[in-house]
């Protein structure tokens, strides 16, 4: 298979560039929103073209539709775009086997048990009508909880986001604290993070920008005499310190900590790790009591299967999610229809992209 991005101001130059370069039997992987040279929001298109050896002049023609007529449109991951401007087949995936939706799934690390299920109840909203993505769509919207940010990040309430280091802990908070403040609202940063080096000090640079001090609950003091002084803020975000689950000792006295308060606890979950650790990890942070999911490095995978089978299994909240290290613009708002269009494209590997644009 051969990967190409494209750049464009918009999806019909895209769609023309696609065709003109890789013919009419492309298939948009992704689309994304990016800043383009002059600093102008652009849009930027992944899209693929299988590599098929010629047949044999004596052969029959090879028949390459996974199922059912030829598709009149292309389906976006990102932006659930669709047009009509050529005719386009969907490739089907190496692992994807007969082609049915829960092998498309379970090719995204889904569990065998959970991509049934749900190829089950589309199939069924599919014989009253709907398409497959309308009918994954709905049907994730029932199995996940998703939530907006107004849900999720009450007024004056503290948010607390707790996970193993590396997690991207401090930067979401940034992403979110900016966000907000763009909005109107007056943010406070409070960290309890003093263990990692250079954490309060990243976390001072957001502060400074945002014309606040930052809040450090020091040796010695609780999040409570912290919270206790800065009080009248509009949003409170509070950074915590990553903990390894098996250091059990550190989760104990963390956990000390948000018993003593009345705050919103989030689990950050980076979106690679392996599928069956990430579904385990909200029970090792019981101890914790997380309220909600937030997923971070989405840019550094496409397979989405253990996002899927941690928030269905866990049955906590969604609503975060980041997609690259850009503070504010890479914070991204997971809802059913994001969730369903990425999961119906097939997940590719780094080394099948290449690093050819075209603008």
């Amino acid at each position: 298979m051969k990967l190409k991005r494209f750049t464009a101001p918009n999806m019909s130059a895209a769609l023309k560039a696609v065709k003109a370069e890789l013919g009419d039997d492309a298939v948009i992987l992704s689309t994304r929103k990016i800043k383009g040279n002059d600093g102008k929001p652009t849009l930027e298109v992944t899209a693929a073209i299988e590599q098929i050896a010629p047949a044999k002049a004596d052969a029959p023609k090879e028949d390459r539709r996974t199922s059912g007529p030829r598709t009149e449109e292309v389906r976006t991951a990102t932006t659930g775009t669709t047009t009509a401007d050529f005719d386009l087949e969907p490739a089907k995936s190496e692992n994807m086997g007969e082609g049915t939706l829960a092998d498309q799934l379970m090719a995204h690390g889904v569990t065998s048990a959970i991509a049934q299920k749900l190829q089950k109840a589309v199939k069924a909203l599919m014989e009253t009508g709907f398409s497959e993505e309308d009918g994954l769509e709905m049907v994730l919207s029932k199995l996940i909880n998703f939530r907006t940010p107004g849900e999720l990040l009450e007024a004056g309430k503290p948010f607390v986001l707790v996970g193993s280091t590396g997690a991207g802990k401090t930067t979401t908070l940034a992403k979110i604290a900016v966000t907000e403040r763009m909005h109107g609202r007056k943010v406070a940063l409070v960290t309890m993070d003093t263990y990692k080096i250079g954490g309060v000090e990243q976390l001072d640079i957001y502060a400074d920008a945002l014309k606040e001090s930052l809040h450090v609950v020091k040796s010695g003091q609780t999040l409570g005499q912290t919270l206790e002084k800065i009080k009248g803020y509009d949003l409170i975000l509070v950074d915590s310190a990553g903990v390894n689950p098996y250091e059990r000792t550190r989760m104990a006295d963390i956990a000390k900590q948000l018993d003593a308060v009345d705050a919103t606890v989030a689990l950050m979950l980076p979106s690679n790790l392996n599928a069956a650790e990430m579904t385990a990890l909200p029970k090792a942070f019981g101890a914790l009591k997380p309220k909600h999911l937030l997923f971070s490095k989405m840019d550094e995978t496409s397979f989405l299967g253990g996002m899927v089978n941690t928030a269905i299994e866990s049955g906590l909240p969604l609503c975060f999610a980041t997609d690259g290290q850009r503070v504010p613009q890479d914070l991204l708002q997971l809802d059913a229809k994001t969730m369903s269009r990425r999961l119906l494209m097939a997940p590719t590997l780094p080394w099948d992209l290449t690093d050819e644009t075209t603008h």
